[in-house]
């Protein structure tokens, strides 16, 4: 039996903007775009200054940084840009020059000893925010009752930098403890130590309370540094000039790059990086909460809703959706999250699912909508496969409770790998036997695993320890060794990680103010990114050429990012397919 209905949704093309997100598009080889150069002086001596390029007609922001004081821009679309620089302990006068195709324009700064510089945040209308105040640690998670109860209740999953970033009344801050109870996240809390709690949370991070993070002290390594730029893609703001909430992306074939959007509405949009141009698609259920998507061989793009309980499907050439409910035939009343999908070798989709129950009526959203959970039994974890010939459901049970599978991979022996974000590992479902293996990180069980990836040979299965110590592990996949390296530095979060076409390991940092960083095996040497935004970034996205696209999740500004790693290998803004199709 076919689980699902259709539902035709005319694509809403951006206003303001302009080119097709679903084709070659315009041109954006060499010869259809222009570059900036330059030199940044100081009074001091200085390392890797930020130079930010915002194009002030597509909300597009390139980010490169200096090298021995100067700097390099490449593939800037054509328009008017307004530049800025940033290096803590300097200042320097914003500038404004027009890019042409084919053509370098030069532009230097002079930089003065000063107050350090704002984050240079573009903004681009109302909902916008950059009031953003860096402090020191015991300002950002000061002192005083109930700071013990938020460290035991709240750091498993969060950092100190997550709080110093909200602004939220004592009614938010209870609904917020009681979505995350209700969706199994904490245990119930006594209520005098939950009267704690929220007082110090209300107090410290209220409505009226300012912004704030530590800034980080990044190791600078100018010479990859100056080599890099980063391209950020806004996303215009949603109804009622709204903020946005992007989540995670996908390369299609076509040289466009997938995102799901978690606000309301909730969404799938497109970004067409030749041009900037943004293409949204609501979802049937403007509730459903998109986590995870994928593209298949037919270039159609699969998410799966944790509070819809659905695995969705749209062909972007007609904007027909399916949605089919991820209840099995033959469990009628199982009810639960979806999370992230995979595709195999056949184009069968996987999905991560959580929270099952049977005879409830589903269990309580995080993002504030669900059922009563309950049901006749405890809730259970696994992974969902949809299959293409038969368009049905099964689910197999992952046999710990508890678990809560996250990040998904299908590798080349069609074996579905997931990390066990409460496990503290990543666990192999092989399908021809239907057997689980479990490979549990050596630290124990305190501590959260949210996404893997898998080296070029599939010998080699990469986890990152999100919360509960901030390392970097590996899987030897023939003996099941384990090896793990500590992210050397503090309050490091690793959220994704995922390897390039050399084999060197980028994670995803959300915990130390926002970074991509390479990790390289051979030599074991770390490499900082520091990304244009405060931020985490919860997926990433490397493509063929080597660009590391990504979503800046819990930026000011919505947006689909990328970095290239090396802007001298840049021949088009398009995106292309990753070189091994794990995910």
């Amino acid at each position: 039996m076919r689980h699902g209905f259709k539902m035709l949704l005319a694509a809403s093309l951006a206003a303001g903007l302009s080119g097709s997100a679903h084709g070659a598009g315009p041109q954006s080889g060499p010869s259809a775009l222009g570059s900036l150069s330059g030199t940044v002086t100081a009074p001091s001596p200085f390392q890797a200054a930020q130079v930010f390029i915002r194009n002030t007609d597509n909300n597009v922001l390139y980010g490169v940084y200096t090298a021995g004081g100067r700097y390099r821009a490449v593939a800037l679309i054509p328009g008017t840009y307004r530049v800025t620089v940033k290096k803590t302990g300097f200042a320097a006068d914003a500038r404004t020059v027009d890019i042409r195709a084919g053509a370098t324009a030069v532009l230097d700064f002079e930089m003065v000893e000063g107050a350090p510089t704002p984050a240079q945040q573009p903004i681009f209308g109302a909902g916008a925010r950059e009031d953003l105040a860096y402090v020191t640690r015991d300002a950002l998670f000061p002192p005083g009752p109930g700071q013990d109860a938020v460290r035991r209740h709240c750091f498993t999953c969060h950092s100190e930098s997550f709080f110093g970033l909200r602004q939220q009344d004592e009614g938010r801050w209870n609904t917020t403890v009681d979505n995350m109870v209700g969706a199994g996240y904490l245990d119930a809390i006594p209520q005098t130590e939950r009267a704690e709690l929220i007082g110090y949370l209300t107090r410290n991070y209220g409505p009226d309370s300012v912004r704030r993070a530590v800034e980080p002290d990044f190791p600078l390594d100018e010479d990859a540094l100056g080599r890099a730029m980063y391209v950020e893609y806004y996303l215009p703001l949603g109804p009622d000039a709204a903020p946005r909430r992007s989540q995670e992306p996908q390369i299609d074939h076509e040289g466009n790059v997938w995102f799901t959007e978690r606000s309301d509405p909730n969404m799938v949009g497109v970004v067409d990086p030749r041009t900037g141009a943004v293409t949204d698609y609501p979802l049937p259920d403007p509730e459903g909460d998109p986590h995870g998507l994928t593209v298949d061989a037919d270039g159609h793009v699969w998410w799966a809703e944790t509070d819809g309980w659905r695995l969705g499907r749209l062909d972007p050439a007609t904007g027909e959706m399916t949605r089919y409910s991820l209840t099995p035939d033959d469990d009628p009343e199982l009810l639960g999250r979806g999370h992230t999908p995979v595709l195999d070798s056949e184009d069968n989709v996987w999905v991560s699912v959580r929270d099952m129950v049977r005879g409830g009526t589903g269990v309580t959203g995080v993002f504030g909508r669900g059922g009563t959970g309950g049901g006749v039994d405890e809730p259970r974890d696994g992974i969902a496969k949809w299959d293409r010939a038969t368009e049905t459901v099964s689910v197999y049970f992952h046999p710990t409770p508890g678990s809560r599978p996250y990040g998904m991979l299908v590798d080349g022996n069609d074996h579905v790998w997931t990390a066990l974000s409460q496990g503290c590992g990543v666990a192999r479902f092989e399908p021809a036997t239907e057997t689980w293996t479990d490979f549990l990180s050596p630290t124990g069980n305190n501590c959260q695993v949210r996404r893997l990836g898998v080296d070029s040979a599939g010998a080699t299965v990469w986890y990152g320890i999100w919360s509960g110590g901030g390392r970097l592990g590996k899987v030897d996949v023939a003996t099941g060794d384990i090896v793990e390296y500590d992210v050397p530095m503090p309050d490091a979060q690793p959220y994704d990680t995922w390897v390039d076409g050399e084999d060197r390991v980028w994670i995803s940092d959300g915990g130390q103010g926002g970074a991509l960083i390479r990790f390289d095996p051979e030599t074991e040497n770390w490499t900082y990114y520091p990304s244009p935004q405060i931020t985490d970034m919860p997926k990433l996205a490397i493509g063929g050429n080597g660009a590391i696209w990504y979503c800046p999740r819990s930026s000011a500004n919505a947006a689909v990012g990328v970095l290239y790693p090396d802007m001298s290998r840049i021949t088009s803004l398009e995106a292309v397919r990753p070189l091994e199709d794990w995910r």
